[in-house]
Parts: C-alpha cells; sequence; structure tokens
C-alpha cells in the first residue's frame, strides 16, 4: 500500500512533524535526591571525589517510558546495585532523550 502524496497528506504530515518538534522543546523538571537516610546504595555525580580505593564492578544503564519519573529510575538504579552487591554508583547521570527518562551510571565495590 503508497501512500499517496496529496495536499491534505502533506498538511498532515508536516502537522506531525511540527508538533513532534514543539513536544521537544518543552521543559520540564524533577529533582531527585541523590542520597535519602534509608538509602542502601550511594549515588555520586562525576563531581564527587572518593577517597577510598574501590574496584568497577558495571555499568549500568535504565530507561523508561514517557510515564517514568526520575524518582522511580533512581529506586530502579538502586535496586539493580543491590541485586550486584554495588557499594554505590559514581558517575550518575539523570538525561532525557526525547521524551523518554534515562540514567546511568558505575556501579563500584569499596576495597577493604
Amino acid at each position: 500500500m503508497m501512500l499517496k502524496l496529496n495536499n491534505t497528506n502533506i498538511k498532515l504530515i508536516f502537522l506531525f512533524m511540527f508538533v513532534t518538534f514543539l513536544q521537544s522543546c518543552v521543559i520540564s523538571s524533577q529533582i531527585v535526591e541523590f542520597n535519602a537516610d534509608e538509602q542502601k546504595v550511594l549515588l555520586l555525580s562525576s563531581n564527587s571525589t572518593i577517597s577510598k580505593n574501590y574496584e568497577e564492578i558495571m555499568q549500568i544503564e535504565l530507561t523508561g517510558s514517557i510515564f517514568t519519573s526520575r524518582k522511580k529510575l533512581k529506586s530502579k538504579l538502586i535496586e539493580k546495585a543491590t541485586e550486584m552487591k554495588c557499594d554505590a554508583i559514581i558517575d550518575t547521570k539523570f538525561k532525557t532523550n526525547f521524551i523518554w527518562p534515562h540514567v546511568s551510571g558505575i556501579g563500584i565495590s569499596f576495597k577493604e
């Protein structure tokens, strides 16, 4: 089935592209507390300095749906790090790819 490009179809395609462009320009803010008191795994940004020796265990990346909050991604990141016996996650970054939230970091274990 081929799409015929008449005036109506061209207008609809242009409208779809314009609305998609506008959605990518929307700015929203979500505040996520990095480290709460009851948290099992520390989250550290790329600007944090670590005085202890550590070993990198794994790179963790999670992407949510358009309805996933950053708070939910944070809890999933901590859950995954706990499963892998990480003491902390360094270089933690929260981003939004188009409209999907994304979090990444490197799980580490402190050396004794």
